[in-house]
């Protein structure tokens, strides 16, 4: 089964006659399809607009 989610996904910048057209290659070539979903344990959103850019970036920067 091919999610319809993918399809939408994927045909967000084709006329309707395209999508109709995408959907029945799709669904005529992937009998099955699987969802992997992955969630990180952790993030962390670099803030470098506050001045906080760590010292190994700052050491680069240096270099010419």
């Amino acid at each position: 089964m091919v999610p319809d989610d993918y399809i939408a996904a994927s045909t967000k910048a084709m006329s309707s006659a395209e999508v109709r057209q995408f959907e029945a290659m799709v669904r005529g070539i992937y009998k099955a399809m699987a969802r992997i979903c992955v969630a990180p344990g952790w993030a962390r959103y670099p803030e470098f607009g506050s001045g906080r850019v760590p010292a190994r970036l700052k050491k680069r920067g240096n270099q010419s």
